[in-house]
């Protein structure tokens, strides 16, 4: 995105990505023509990372000493304190562990859901669609908490559609096995992202509407 921001802008820049490893997040070949689509745009790639920055470079592990104006650090998602504060199980990446139905598997009171917790059954990595298609089995199990009603299980897809925006009117589309670079997948993304927003500023359905709206 910022390879295609500084070329729309028509200011020369020299952008490099270290990241150490060879990425594993999608299909060989999907992750081949995106090494292809960055080298083309000029983008140098490292397998290194940064380990030291001063006022004007970035020390890479390697021993490497790059000139440096702008850093973006880009690390991943990692759950708020609060999480490893509450004293509960927690996973190899710090986020809580729950069970199907969405609560710590030592603590049926507190629950989780989203990018801070982990189902113990199904493990999935961070992604916003576990945590949009949790929310209603999240509300319900709240609710049936407080009226001692039977709670609900939450089962989660085991393929599911992430598309990345490339900033240049393109986009990677990924879902299972199967992958998907160019307009099309870009387009595709806008259109779900935007109904998505339209959705969620739609009026709240009576019937989801707190009783106890003045609590």
């Amino acid at each position: 995105a910022i390879a295609a921001l500084l070329g729309r802008l028509g200011l020369p820049a020299h952008v490099f990505l270290a990241a150490r490893g060879a990425p594993a997040w999608g299909p060989p070949e999907a992750l081949r023509r995106l090494h292809r689509v960055l080298t083309d745009r000029g983008v140098t790639i490292l397998d290194a990372s940064v380990v030291d920055r001063g006022s004007d470079y970035c020390r890479l592990s390697d021993g490497q000493r790059l000139p440096c104006d702008h850093l973006v650090w880009a690390t991943g998602l990692r759950p708020p304190p609060l999480i490893a504060a509450l004293g509960l199980p927690l996973s190899a990446d710090s986020r809580l562990r729950v069970t199907p139905s969405l609560c710590s598997i030592a603590d049926e009171a507190i629950f989780g859901v989203g990018d801070c917790a982990v189902l113990d059954h199904a493990p999935r990595p961070t992604a916003g669609v576990f945590g949009v298609r949790a929310a209603p089995v999240l509300l319900n199990n709240l609710a049936a908490l407080a009226d001692g009603r039977p709670v609900r299980r939450f089962n989660p897809q085991r393929t599911w559609l992430s598309i990345m925006d490339l900033g240049d009117g393109q986009g990677l589309a990924i879902r299972g096995g199967s992958w998907s670079l160019g307009r099309p997948a870009l387009r595709l993304k806008r259109y779900l992202d935007l109904g998505f927003v339209r959705r969620m500023r739609a009026p709240v359905p009576a019937e989801l509407e707190s009783p106890h709206d003045g609590l």
